[in-house]
């Protein structure tokens, strides 16, 4: 058995989204849970009506003292589940992601963790740490007093513990970074006609071959309705028509690291030995 833990803050499209296509396309036997942060009572009461009407697991986070900004309500919200829930679920799989990660084709989670303990995005800031935007967990990994909290600056730093601990096999899912203007028009060069323009402000990101990662799907950084919507269009397009988009992913785009900047990251960015 498989359990994802997904937290659900503003955008009630992702979940249906998320939930409907992990049915579609996931080959695992697994549990959808539903973290609900709700930004406000209308979202976390709307987000209460679809669990209750898809029979979910749903886990309400209650905060009296919210800061209305995303990235610590995250935080708050995920160290009460890693708390609470996580540590005690002995699941063969515990899957923690994001909102707005979809599949778009079969995969299986046991196949992304690759028989080891942990499997993740590989990020640095004081310490090496798997980012909180996708992590897989071993029934071997023992989360018991785990805090997944943001000191060292991302809500996924808290996994420097185990990272650094020596006590767990790390497995660094290949992604694409955030895709601007080179890797989009890389990855998208055997597009078929009918297939829309890629747009390289929308930073989508591609996980393990099977994902798409539509990429602060909450508007954290507050962008703009229009820049939302038309990149909505191209993501719903893509995950409903990937064989028209027949995205070219090989080692070119493929990094360990959650982020990678041609400018930043100069020397390891592997799109120059073909551009």
């Amino acid at each position: 058995m498989v359990s994802i833990y997904t937290v659900h803050y503003n955008r009630l499209e992702f979940l249906k989204l998320q939930h409907e296509w992990l049915n579609k396309h996931c080959t695992d036997n697994f549990k959808y849970i539903v973290v609900n942060n709700g930004i406000d009572d209308d979202i976390k009461n709307k987000i209460s009506d679809y669990c209750k009407l898809n029979n979910l697991k749903e886990i309400i986070i209650e905060q009296d003292d919210r800061i209305s900004y995303c990235s610590h309500d995250h935080i708050v919200a995920l160290d009460y589940i890693y708390i609470n829930y996580i540590s005690k679920d002995y699941s063969d799989l515990r899957v923690v992601m994001d909102c707005d990660i979809i599949p778009y084709k079969n995969f299986s989670f046991y196949n992304i963790i690759n028989k080891n303990d942990i499997a993740g995005f590989y990020q640095h800031s004081i310490y090496d740490y798997s980012s909180a935007i996708f992590t897989v967990y071993n029934k071997t990994v023992d989360l018991t007093n785990f805090k997944i909290n943001g000191e060292f600056g991302d809500s996924g730093s808290g996994t420097a513990t185990l990272i650094n601990s020596n006590k767990y096999s790390i497995f660094w899912i290949d992604i694409t970074c955030p895709m601007k203007e080179a890797e989009g028009k890389y990855v998208f060069s055997q597009a078929k006609e009918g297939a829309l323009n890629y747009d390289p402000y929308y930073w989508l990101q591609f996980i393990s071959n099977c994902f798409i990662h539509f990429y602060r799907g909450t508007s954290w950084d507050n962008g703009d309705v229009d820049y939302f919507n038309r990149k909505i269009k191209f993501f719903l397009d893509f995950i409903n028509n990937p064989d028209l988009y027949n995205v070219k992913l090989d080692e070119h785009v493929h990094y360990p690291k959650a982020h990678m900047d041609e400018w930043i990251w100069k020397h390891d960015y592997k799109l120059y030995k073909v551009i």
